[in-house]
């Protein structure tokens, strides 16, 4: 089933699900939340709604990963309001909302320029008792005010939040993150806070330490970042993929490509594989420096281990290709990513209609308008500046 459903072949999941049922297997929660998420991920709200009644039926209770399957999928359709009833409603249901719950809220909220909200919302979480993860940091990060000062200050409100909710230590002898004036004070604040984590609970240490690091590469520390990892693994710590990557897009940008190598390789050494956003890392920072054949030796290397690119990957190259006015490769790129089963997203179709659009070829900068619309991707006001500008 979940094959299937990866393969947006729902018809056959369900087959599959009705011979389960045929043959006297009772479906768990699992079986619930891999068919809800596939007929999700094709935007069909109305049967995931409708095998959400199936398994109530089946004295089945929908879990955390059910609602945030659900929370998810309506924040990526822009139903923000849907998603906030189904989070308020898992309380009643003696349900707690985990952390991936409320990311795609706050990433929706961002989306609407509600940043005070994010704050109301985020504050409301760790007050509830939630341990953040690396991924709530970097959303936040992402859409704080720039600078090492800002990001330390938001590393330690989350390291705060780890060391308390999941941790169960006592943060009230740490001074306020608010009252401490200097980078140098506050990271000797979050370093000694990630030490008490790392010998309480050495998977919580992995998180602590993936949002410090974050937050020093962000700063442009590099060299700290990398003391930061080794104090990690000396502690006992396996770092995460993501302070990889972090790492990994940090010395990109101070142009040590080789350092880059060496890095990969005691990843992998550590038995550690690069993943889908170490690769479009590597493509985004080789497609910067316009060096389209390291960025396509990515994407050939990728084919070679059989790990499919995702959407995100191809929009790189493709936008690379048409700002160099290669517009024949753009478009030979953009169907090659349709033969391999990857779905554009808006920003696909905005840099092919942009392309068509400065080249003089408005017919196809049309069709693939109208093609947008058919396959259910609402177009911005980008797209549509994009198909006037013809």
């Amino acid at each position: 089933m979940n094959a299937h459903g990866k393969n947006k072949k729902m018809k056959m999941a369900m087959r599959v699900y009705f011979r389960m049922l045929k043959k006297g297997c009772d479906p768990d929660i699992c079986t619930y939340n891999t068919l809800i998420h596939g007929f999700l991920k094709m935007g069909l709200f109305d049967k995931a709604w409708a095998l959400w009644s199936l398994m109530s039926d089946s004295r089945i209770q929908p879990n955390e990963v059910t609602y945030s399957i659900m929370i998810h999928n309506y924040c990526k359709k822009g139903k923000l309001d849907c998603a906030m009833s189904l989070l308020n409603s898992m309380a009643p249901c003696n349900l707690t909302p985990c952390v991936h719950c409320y990311t795609p809220i706050m990433v929706t909220l961002y989306k609407l320029n509600r940043c005070l909200e994010v704050d109301e919302w985020c504050e409301r979480m760790l007050e509830s008792g939630i341990v953040p993860d690396h991924v709530l940091f970097f959303v936040l990060m992402k859409n704080k005010p720039k600078g090492l000062g800002f990001q330390l200050q938001l590393c330690l409100l989350m390291l705060q939040a780890i060391a308390k909710n999941g941790c169960g230590l006592d943060c009230s002898s740490l001074t306020n993150s608010d009252k401490i004036n200097s980078t140098l004070a506050l990271e000797q604040e979050i370093e000694l806070l990630l030490r008490e984590i790392a010998r309480s609970d050495l998977n919580l240490g992995n998180v602590a330490g993936g949002i410090y690091v974050s937050a020093l590469c962000e700063g442009g520390k590099t060299e700290a970042a990398l003391d930061c990892l080794e104090n990690m693994v000396n502690a006992g710590c396996v770092p995460l993929l993501f302070t990889f990557n972090s790492l990994i897009k940090r010395l990109f940008q101070d142009g040590l490509s080789e350092d880059v190598k060496s890095l990969i390789e005691i990843m992998q050494n550590w038995g550690i594989s690069p993943n889908l956003e170490t690769y479009l890392i590597m493509v985004n920072e080789y497609c910067k420096q316009e060096d389209l054949a390291l960025a396509f030796g990515i994407l050939e290397q990728m084919e070679e281990m059989g790990l499919k690119p995702n959407v995100a990957i191809y929009d790189c190259i493709i936008a690379c290709l048409s700002q160099q006015r290669r517009i024949s490769e753009a478009e030979t790129l953009f169907c090659r990513m349709l033969e391999n089963g990857v779905d554009p997203d808006e920003v696909s179709y905005m840099t092919m209609i942009n392309a068509y659009a400065r080249n003089g070829k408005g017919v196809k900068a049309l069709h693939l308008f109208e093609m947008m619309i058919k396959n259910d991707i609402q177009p911005s006001s980008y797209s549509y500046t994009a198909l006037v500008a013809r």
